[in-house]
């Protein structure tokens, strides 16, 4: 899975600090060969030369690979800025936007909750099941993006109008 920065919204002046970034817009993008590239194959000696070719002429075009893909559209806001550990927008590299993109989508992941002694427990539920499932944000897009690549593969549906060839 590939993090792409699309943009970043900033404010020219906040807070007392200039320049200040204050939401990122990403994809997350993944893919998956479909077809492999095949290399050009030229004329070589001892091949039969239709007429006007000549050794080292093309004789099979390249074709590239194809591929299935998947995308991931979305933005997070970023925390008010913090004047110690300020970067302004010309200081950003596209590294470090990635980095605080991912770290803001983790700080959305929940962790596994099990039920404990003291807790209303549920009917049907006991000490040590699950009372709040995990939740890996980044795992979960990583997971829709293979769902989107697995049903270019194997459509489950399909659109049309069957009147028009």
């Amino acid at each position: 899975m590939e993090t792409r920065i699309n943009t970043i919204d900033r404010e020219i002046s906040k807070d007392g600090l200039a320049d200040v970034c204050t939401v990122i817009h990403y994809t997350f993008y993944k893919r998956k060969e479909k077809t492999a590239a095949v290399a050009e194959v030229l004329y070589k000696d001892g091949d039969e030369l239709p007429e006007g070719k000549k050794v080292g002429d093309v004789k099979t075009k390249a074709v590239p690979a194809t591929y299935y893909s998947a995308t991931n559209n979305g933005t997070v806001g970023l925390d008010a800025p913090d004047a110690d550990k300020f970067t302004a927008y010309a200081d950003i590299t596209e590294a470090k936007a990635k980095d605080w993109c991912e770290a803001k989508l983790k700080e959305k992941d929940v962790k596994e909750v099990k039920y404990e002694d003291g807790d209303d427990i549920p009917e049907g539920k006991k000490v040590g099941d699950v009372k709040t499932e995990a939740y890996d944000h980044l795992a979960n897009i990583e997971a829709s993006l293979d769902a989107q690549i697995a049903e270019q593969e194997t459509p489950s549906r399909g659109t049309g109008r069957p009147w028009v060839s």
